[in-house]
């Protein structure tokens, strides 16, 4: 560190200006955007303080440090708009990162469960790696969170919406950021209730299907062995088990590990009438809406609200 002395003053103002081995600034590898900025932020706490002070260049910005953790101290960064936060909202959240009382916190992930008091499936602090977006919420009157170590930075409060947004919206002109944000909401609701929704249909009320369309789905169903929700439950575990191994296996073969497995164990299934094709198609759907969730928290709450 620094120490600074000023002639004629009683007090020496102690700088942090150590450093670490760390990565450069390169671009968000969660949130990915075609136009608007690319850099994201890195895993050194000071770095990425930096990066918000030299976007946001107001006074009215305030960087609070505050140390978690008994055996092991990490730091973690409290920032706010002075003059546009609530200051209860401030006081608060501040009572409760002094309140954690852990032998370390080393990751956001831990920290944001720590601090959020609603027990609910869907998210509540919303986690983000670009800069940008932590400054519009912060000009928004929101609150962010920044632990050392650890590249995402937690936002707070949120409502659902700010899920569901994505970051290039605001780069966009506003009809086409309007359409995008649709097919987002589309896809919500189709991976929700796609499943759910054909297999209620199919089940307890096939006179809302056209003739045509029930009669091909009962030929397609009629060599399948299975009733539908054994079906559905089957489908709907063998695709998260191939997009868990894509997500595993090492990049340059885990795209193709996931395009070969899932058109090989489709058609099988299919071939040895494992599975109707109809039902291939419905999870195929909902699996293609998930992919179009920007939020990898609310994904994670929709794979557990498709069962």
């Amino acid at each position: 560190d620094t120490i600074i002395l000023l002639d004629g003053r009683e007090i020496a103002l102690a700088v942090e200006t150590k450093g670490w081995e760390h990565r450069t600034v390169d671009t968000s590898f969660s949130e990915r955007i075609v136009k608007g900025p690319q850099q994201g932020f890195v895993e050194v706490l000071r770095i990425n303080t930096a990066i918000i002070r030299s976007i946001l260049q107001s006074p009215d910005l305030v960087i609070e440090s505050i140390d978690l953790g008994v055996t092991s101290t990490n730091k973690c960064a409290m920032l706010y708009m002075q003059s546009i936060a609530n200051e209860k909202l401030v006081t608060e959240l501040r009572r409760r990162l002094k309140s954690v009382c852990m032998s370390e916190v080393l990751t956001s992930g831990v920290l944001e469960q720590l601090i959020e008091t609603r027990k609910t499936l869907l998210p509540t602090i919303l986690s983000t790696e670009r800069p940008d977006r932590v400054v519009r919420f912060l000009l928004q009157g929101s609150l962010a969170v920044i632990v050392g170590g650890d590249p995402f930075v937690l936002i707070l409060p949120v409502n659902v919406l700010a899920f569901i947004h994505s970051p290039e919206d605001e780069y966009v002109r506003w009809p086409y950021g309007n359409m995008l944000r649709l097919i987002r909401y589309a896809s919500l609701l189709l991976v929700m209730f796609l499943p759910g929704v054909y297999l209620a249909i199919v089940n307890y009320h096939a006179e809302m299907i056209p003739t045509q369309l029930l009669m091909a789905i009962a030929a397609s169903r009629e060599p399948i062995p299975f009733p539908i929700y054994v079906e559905v439950l089957v489908m709907y575990f063998g695709f998260e088990l191939i997009r868990e191994a894509g997500i595993r296996i090492p990049s340059p073969i885990g795209p193709t590990i996931g395009i070969v497995g899932a058109l090989l164990v489709g058609e099988a299934a299919v071939s040895a009438n494992l599975v109707s094709p109809i039902m291939v198609i419905v999870i195929a759907v909902t699996a293609v809406a998930s992919f179009a969730v920007p939020n990898q928290e609310l994904a994670m709450f929709t794979r557990i609200a498709t069962l």
